[in-house]
């Protein structure tokens, strides 16, 4: 729970230090994630699951409306893409949701364009497995997942972390993420 905290808390604070000047045409962060172990990313997650990236939406503002909050705003200011992955297997916390969509920071709207640099960034087509916390809402009023953790698969079958430069067998960290639920 500690872990997830410092996660969360890390983010918030990368998210906010990117918008101290809002005068600023690019807002770039730099944003140190914890770097979890396997085991670790799966007991923090809510939902484990292997997908597809399907669909990277334009990029939009974290505003009911989807337009720039005021500088006043109480909410967090975030541009983000809403990404769908089509999950074709679920590793923890099964669910009949044949898609989902998470949050995928940073873009470009109108003259805005946030960059958050240590944070995985998705492409349509990409096989990835992603370790979730649910139901975040960025502020549009649609829930999301927000990426805790993640490897991409690559046409081997090797799953790839990349924040750690790490890499093993798709099967080897399925089994990781199996022992460690129980």
């Amino acid at each position: 729970m500690k872990r997830k905290l410092v996660f969360i808390f890390s983010l918030m604070l990368a998210l906010g230090l990117v918008y101290f000047n809002t005068s600023k045409k690019v807002h770039v962060a730099e944003f140190y994630p914890v770097n979890y172990t396997v085991e670790e990313a799966t007991k923090i997650a809510d939902t484990v699951v292997i997908g597809t990236i399907k669909k990277v939406g334009e990029p939009t503002w974290n505003s009911p409306n989807g337009k720039k909050p005021s500088k006043d705003s109480p909410n967090m200011k975030l541009i983000f893409k809403p990404t769908i992955v089509e999950v074709s297997e679920y590793l923890k916390n099964p669910q009949k949701k044949k898609n989902i969509t998470i949050i995928n920071p940073g873009g470009t709207v109108g003259r805005d364009t946030m960059i958050l640099k240590g944070v995985p960034t998705f492409e349509e087509g990409q096989k990835v497995v992603l370790f979730l916390l649910d139901n975040i809402d960025p502020g549009d009023g649609v829930k999301k997942s927000d990426v805790v953790w993640c490897f991409r698969i690559d046409e081997n079958g090797k799953a790839i972390n990349l924040r750690k430069n790490e890499q093993m067998l798709l099967s080897e960290l399925k089994e990781k993420v199996n022992n460690s639920l129980n």
